[in-house]
């Protein structure tokens, strides 16, 4: 996993060197009447620790038919309306490949794998900066934040559990948020559910910019909601197994 994670870290921070353009040098937020300017190296920094970031959290989440696929095709969706017009061409080709591979993956005939969500989510992060830069009196900053934060959410809770248990943050386990709403749910309605919290927020706030902060803080309310519900039942099962048995 280091060799891993060292190697896409200087692919990417290869990349952002030679293509500067993709590269996050101010915040520009909803909330805030000023940008927010950064310094090269801060700015190529953050930039480096986003993708490579986004490239572990949609790693972590692709482990249902559908759902990393489905992510990316509700990132490029999102992408699209605040698109210079020389790059929609482009995002229609991604969206038609990732309607074909969504369709093939439900199927169970097609899988992303690490090579799949590891480009997939660099191609798409790259562009979002891209369009960010170019268009940032409409996509702010904390909009974009608001696409990739269910996901992303989830990886830093999983590498924090894995900490605080004395385990590598690179370790496998099955308490990733689509295994919660499976536990809950029928994973077809998970598969909805989770997307759907991705989807609607960021629907919501290209309807309703200046309430971006609730779409998100809603969002988190309700991923919240189902990792306590996911605990409560995890409780009540345990006491249940630890009660004595009548009769």
């Amino acid at each position: 996993p280091m060799l891993r994670l060292g190697l896409s870290t200087g692919s990417v921070l290869a990349l952002l060197i030679f293509v500067p353009a993709t590269t996050v040098t101010f915040f520009h937020f909803t909330f805030l009447p000023v940008a927010i300017f950064l310094a090269a190296w801060w700015g190529l920094g953050f930039t480096a620790l986003s993708l490579v970031g986004l490239q572990n959290a949609l790693n972590m989440a692709d482990g249902k038919n559908g759902l990393g696929v489905g992510l990316c095709l509700i990132w490029v969706a999102l992408l699209v309306p605040y698109a210079p017009s020389h790059l929609v061409p482009l995002l229609a080709v991604m969206l038609v490949a990732l309607g074909v591979t969504a369709a093939f993956n439900l199927a169970g005939r097609l899988f992303l794998g690490d090579s799949g969500t590891y480009s997939l989510s660099v191609s798409i992060g790259v562009l979002t900066v891209y369009v960010y830069n170019v268009n940032f009196s409409m996509l702010h900053a904390d909009i974009v934040a608001l696409w990739f934060l269910i996901p992303v959410v989830d990886a830093l809770r999983l590498i924090l559990y894995r900490i605080m248990a004395g385990r590598s943050p690179f370790s496998s386990d099955t308490i990733h948020f689509h295994h919660l709403l499976e536990k809950l749910m029928p994973w077809r309605w998970g598969l909805i559910v989770y997307l759907s919290l991705v989807a609607a927020p960021g629907l919501a706030a290209r309807m309703a910019p200046d309430w971006t902060v609730l779409w998100a803080a809603l969002g988190i309310a309700v991923y919240s909601a189902v990792v306590v519900a996911n605990h409560w039942d995890a409780q009540a099962r345990r006491l249940r197994l630890r009660l004595p048995h009548s009769g």
